[in-house]
């Protein structure tokens, strides 16, 4: 979102969506002129061209959101799978088929393109994303296997805090 922050400038809407537990938090970044929670993926346009980098790996929610947008999706990349288990990119219905985004591949090829700019690009990107980041999270630290338990555990119990970042070591 920070890296495609500029095109805002050129009427570009970006659209945040996530769970409905997090979008005051992603609100909260400024980076989005909205924020959608996932079962509201309807009010996104159906007539504008669309982008879809999606980084949840949710097949239905994906599949909702080709079939809402049909012919205007125009590009559909998964670039993360945080919802393993909730399906491939097979079946997802409706416009493009979702294409992997594989950084070390990307990487591979804008390194042939641009040569060694390439890294200070990545370093610029990491930075304007540091720069920013400190207003969001916490980072926190703990120690130990009972930390590391108590931390999963809260995981996947659906109540970790968005803005909080774990460091856990086992010593």
């Amino acid at each position: 979102a920070i890296e495609l922050a500029p095109l805002r400038a050129s009427g570009l809407e970006l659209v945040g969506l996530t769970s409905p537990g997090r979008v005051d938090f992603v609100a909260s970044s400024g980076l989005y002129d909205r924020v959608v929670a996932y079962p509201d993926t309807e009010s996104l346009a159906a007539d504008e061209p669309t982008v879809l980098l999606d980084f949840a790996g949710d097949a239905g929610l994906r599949g909702r959101i080709h079939a809402h947008c049909g012919a205007a999706l125009r590009h559909s990349a998964a670039v993360g799978i945080t919802h393993h288990e909730a399906g491939s990119l097979e079946g997802a219905p409706g416009g493009v088929r979702p294409q992997i985004f594989f950084a070390p591949a990307q990487y591979a090829k804008r390194r042939q393109e641009w040569g060694s700019a390439v890294d200070q690009k990545l370093a610029a990107g990491w930075q304007a994303f540091l720069s920013r980041a400190h207003d969001w999270f916490e980072i926190r630290t703990a120690h130990g296997g009972e930390a590391i338990t108590a931390a999963w555990r809260e995981m996947l119990g659906g109540r970790t805090d968005a803005r909080v970042g774990q460091m856990l070591h086992w010593t």
